[in-house]
């Protein structure tokens, strides 16, 4: 599953990118031939591990980088060296809030605006009232919370009126109350002015919450590209299957043990295949049926548990189930399968979907 859509308005093609480690070090590849379409007015999060080119994506489309191949085209326009920043029309939020120490909130928000008049009043007084930061006008940065400055950064990002608006991690510092409100009034703010934004983050409750469009990325490529819900229910990839859902998609390697769960397709179940299934996708199993378990862990989270499960097997294989079942304690035995339909099928060696 590819990162293309039929209507594209922004496009990378085959876009390649390498750094060095260190100063003296060779380059090594960051982009390996990353392919992505992006459409007017969507929100395309981008997601994945640590050194799989979310950020290096976001600086090359905001100009502060070059491909050293491939190409980014916006509208049909070649976005390359002679189209600077500055002529992009993109707005950046970055992990830090980066505001300008000596200047009171007001003073950050209009930097670099010029004559605060008409269209550009306006567009400001509406991004104050819809951030809820119009107390602040007079205060210095330091004397603002994290989550205050970051709610700043963001309003002055906004308030560039610009038709793309890339946000690299901007939450990633808050408390859990505050990424919450800011994500919704960014959300809010992004659907109702159909701004393109593109959004980099490595918690992916944020990623499915925000997501138009979910772009797995790993090695320096688009692995998938779709909506959240396609994805955690139908990932083509193994590395998209561990990656979505919490805890952690269950998975199995062995025939024996999956066949104790009561696949529905036995037959799938040959060598080199991996199998999967979610947490949430287990059910208790009537006597003599299923696998028997032991709850070796239970975490309460309000409407639902959390429990770890170990088999009872010489392999002592460890489960997630994640269940509004709250009445099992830890030490206590009982029999689980596989809700029908729910187990997934890789291939061991590629990772792809069977």
């Amino acid at each position: 599953m590819s990162g293309l859509t039929p209507e594209p308005w922004l496009q990378l093609r085959g876009v390649q990118k390498s750094f060095p480690r260190h100063r003296k070090d060779p380059p090594q590849p960051v982009l390996r031939g990353l392919d992505l379409e992006i459409a007017k007015g969507e929100c395309l999060v981008l997601l994945g591990a640590s050194g799989s080119g979310k950020t290096t994506t976001l600086r090359l489309l905001a100009g502060f980088e070059q491909p050293d191949a491939g190409s980014i085209h916006c509208e049909g326009r070649l976005w390359d060296k002679t189209m600077p920043p500055e002529k992009r029309g993109v707005a950046m939020v970055f992990q830090e809030a980066a505001l300008y120490p000596h200047l009171n909130v007001r003073g950050n928000l209009e930097f670099g605006l010029g004559k605060i008049t008409g269209k550009t009043a306006e567009v400001l007084n509406e991004v104050i009232a819809h951030t809820g930061i119009g107390t602040w006008m007079d205060k210095r940065p330091d004397q603002l919370s994290g989550g205050e400055k970051q709610r700043v950064s963001l309003a002055r990002a906004l308030s560039r009126d610009r038709p793309l608006l890339l946000c690299d991690e901007p939450l990633s510092q808050l408390d859990m109350a505050s990424r919450t409100e800011l994500r919704r009034m960014l959300r809010d703010w992004q659907q109702r002015r159909r701004l393109t934004l593109v959004y980099v983050t490595h918690d992916q409750t944020e990623a499915m919450a925000l997501a138009d469009r979910l772009a797995i990325l790993s090695d320096g490529r688009v692995l998938e590209c779709a909506a959240s819900q396609e994805l955690y229910l139908n990932p083509q990839h193994l590395a998209t299957a561990q990656l979505l859902g919490s805890p952690s998609i269950n998975i199995f390697t062995s025939k024996p043990h999956m066949c104790s769960l009561n696949m529905e397709n036995e037959s799938r179940l040959s060598p080199g295949r991996t199998s999967c299934f979610r947490a949430e996708d287990l059910r208790v199993a009537a006597p003599g049926e299923g696998m028997l378990v032991t709850v070796i862990q239970r975490e309460f989270g309000g409407h639902e548990t959390v429990y770890t499960l170990k088999t009872v097997s010489p392999e002592g294989v460890e489960l997630r189930w994640r269940s509004a079942e709250h009445s099992y304690a830890v030490g206590d035995s009982l029999r689980i399968a596989i809700i029908p339909g729910k187990s997934l099928e890789f291939a061991s060696d590629t990772g792809l979907r069977c």
